[in-house]
């Protein structure tokens, strides 16, 4: 929201969390979290969790590498379901 200006704010908080926001509204919150650049910010953050997952599933002591796979996987699943 900080990187919208004063007016657009208002709208925004407006349409978060209403239940009553049309398909327009949420067609509109979509734009302006592309054009604002937040959708490029979640992408990165969602990135920076996947490898640090990654990285801590190779630290896992015990199974082999078929459990660190499927650890793996759902990682991939959870991320991927959340695009």
């Amino acid at each position: 929201m900080e990187r919208a200006g004063s007016r657009e704010r208002a709208r925004l908080a407006r349409l978060f969390g209403n239940r009553a926001a049309t398909r327009r509204d949420l067609e509109y919150v979509r734009q302006r979290a592309i054009a604002l650049g937040v959708k490029d910010s979640l992408d990165a953050t969602t990135r920076q969790i996947r490898e640090r997952a990654r990285e801590l599933i190779e630290t896992v002591q015990a199974g082999n590498g078929a459990e660190k796979d499927r650890l793996r996987e759902l990682v991939d699943f959870a991320i991927s379901r959340n695009q």
